[in-house]
C-alpha cells in the first residue's frame, strides 16, 4: 500500500540531470568567502577502521580534528584482530587520559562491503555517539583511509553558517537495481532478477536516493533515524520494545543481522509516529539491495520531513574518474566493488582546484605504504597549518623582560629607558 511520505517536494522534478551537487554548491569562491566568527558545533565523529595498516592514519586524523568537546566512536572490524581495538585504546588513553576520554573504540559488526553489515556498523556507531554525548550537534561518518584538506576551524565555520543543515550526497535519485542481495555469514550474494531489464519496482510513493556514504547530519535528523531503527530509549543497551536493535545487544554479543531485520519489520503500530514507519518502510526496502550504507540515510532523507533541510553534498574529495573495480572483495561478494584510487603526487593540481572551489574538508583514499601517497599528505598538510600554540617558560632574567617592556610599551606604562 502506498504511504504518505513526509517531503513536500516532488523529487523527481528537482533531481540533477548529470550531478547531484549541480546547483547545491556556494555560488563564491570558497578561497574569498569572509567568514564571521563562528559558534563551536561539538561534532559526533564516526570512523569506520578496518586495517591495521592504517592505524596511524586514524590517529593522526583524530589528533587533528580533537577538540575537547567531540565525541569520537571508532568502530574496528573484527576481522582487523582484537589487537587493533586493543592499540587504539591504549594510545587513546596515552593521548587523552584514563579511559581515552573522548575518544571510545567499539568492535562489533563485522563488515562486508556492500553488504548490510556496513549499514549496521554506522548505526552502531550512531546509537553509542547518541548514548555518550548529548552535546554534540552533527554526526560525521569517516573512514580510516581519510584525512583533513582544511583546518577543523573551516568545518566550523562552515557548519555555523549552515546550521541546522544536513549533508548527504544523494547522487542518484529514483535508481533501480537489477538484482536483490543478501548478506550471509561469508559473503553478500546477489541474485538477478529476470523480466526486471528497467530494475526492480520499489514500494509505491517511495522515491529511492543513493550517494556516497559520508555525511554530516543535523543531530535532529540523527536521532530521530536512530530513534526509529533502535526503538525505545537510547540511553541504554537493554532499552526499547520489541523489534528494536537495542533489545537485541544481550551479554554484549549483536546479532546485527537479526536485528537489522526485525527493526525493520517492527513498529508499524499505532504508537509510531509517521517518521518511525517511513525509517522502517525504508530500512526494509533498501535491505534487499545491495550496498545499503549508500542508500538508508539518503532515501530517508528525501522523503521525509528533513528534505526540505538537506544539501545534497557532502565534504569528501576523491577521484571519481579514477574509480576502479575492486577484484579483491569478491572474496566476499558475487561481484567486484567500485572503490576510488588512491590518491598520490599526481592528484595534488586537481585536488588543490577542486578545493579552491568547493567546501572540502576531507580527501580519501591515503595509504601509508605507498610513498607517493605519503608525499602528497605532507604537502596537504601545508594546507592546515594546524600548528598549535606551545608556550614555554621564558627565564632570561629581569634586565630583559625590562628592555622588552620599555620598548614594547614605552613610558605610557610606567616603564623608563635605562640610563646610558
Amino acid at each position: 500500500r502506498p504511504f504518505a511520505r513526509g517531503c513536500p517536494l516532488d523529487a523527481g522534478a528537482v533531481k540533477s540531470p548529470a550531478h547531484a551537487v549541480e546547483g547545491h554548491l556556494p555560488t563564491r569562491d570558497a578561497r574569498a568567502t569572509a567568514y564571521r566568527e563562528a559558534r563551536h558545533v561539538p561534532l559526533g565523529v564516526l570512523i569506520l577502521v578496518f586495517y591495521q595498516r592504517l592505524a596511524g592514519l586514524v590517529k593522526r586524523l583524530v589528533k587533528d580534528l580533537w577538540d575537547a568537546r567531540h565525541t569520537f566512536v571508532l568502530h574496528v572490524d573484527p576481522k582487523a584482530g582484537p589487537e587493533l581495538a586493543a592499540e587504539l585504546r591504549s594510545w587513546a588513553e596515552s593521548e587523552f587520559g584514563a579511559g581515552g576520554g573522548n575518544v571510545h573504540v567499539r568492535s562489533e559488526v563485522d563488515v562486508k562491503r556492500s553488504g548490510a553489515s556496513l549499514l549496521a556498523a554506522e548505526l552502531v556507531g550512531l546509537r553509542e555517539l547518541l548514548r555518550l554525548s548529548e552535546a554534540w550537534s552533527y554526526f560525521l561518518v569517516l573512514s580510516d583511509s581519510d584525512q583533513l584538506v582544511r583546518t577543523p576551524a573551516f568545518l566550523q565555520h562552515f557548519l555555523t553558517l549552515h546550521w541546522g543543515r544536513s549533508f548527504v550526497n544523494t547522487e542518484v535519485l529514483s535508481g533501480r537495481s537489477r538484482s536483490v542481495a543478501a548478506e550471509c555469514k561469508d559473503r553478500v550474494n546477489a541474485v538477478r532478477m529476470g523480466g526486471h531489464e528497467d530494475g526492480i519496482p520499489t514500494t509505491p510513493g517511495l522515491t529511492m536516493a543513493s550517494g556516497s556514504q559520508f555525511l554530516a547530519l543535523f543531530r535532529p535528523f540523527a536521532q530521530a533515524a536512530a530513534q526509529a531503527v533502535f526503538g525505545g530509549s537510547l540511553a541504554s543497551a537493554g532499552g526499547g520494545g520489541g523489534g528494536t536493535l537495542s533489545n537485541l545487544l544481550e551479554g554484549g554479543s549483536f546479532d546485527w543481522a537479526r536485528a537489522l531485520r526485525r527493526s525493520a519489520g517492527g513498529g508499524g503500530g499505532e504508537g509510531s509516529s509517521s517518521f518511525e514507519r517511513l525509517a522502517r518502510a525504508v530500512l526494509r526496502e533498501v535491505l534487499m539491495f545491495a550496498s545499503p550504507d549508500e542508500t538508508f540515510f539518503h532515501t530517508l532523507a528525501v522523503n521525509s520531513e528533513f528534505c526540505l533541510s538537506h544539501t545534497r553534498f557532502n565534504f569528501h574529495f576523491h577521484d571519481t574518474q579514477g574509480n576502479i573495480l575492486d577484484e579483491a572483495s569478491q572474496r566476499y561478494t558475487d561481484y567486484p566493488t567500485g572503490s576510488p584510487p588512491t590518491l598520490a603526487e599526481p592528484h595534488l593540481p586537481l585536488l588543490a582546484e577542486v578545493r579552491s572551489h568547493q567546501p572540502l574538508v576531507f580527501a580519501r583514499k591515503f595509504d601509508p605504504a605507498n610513498d607517493s601517497s605519503m608525499a602528497l599528505l605532507e604537502q596537504v598538510s601545508s594546507f592546515l597549518q594546524l600548528h598549535r600554540p606551545q608556550w614555554s617558560d621564558l627565564d632570561m632574567g629581569e634586565d630583559w623582560a625590562r628592555q622588552v617592556a620599555t620598548a614594547s610599551l614605552g613610558p605610557a606604562c610606567g616603564f623608563q629607558a635605562a640610563a646610558a
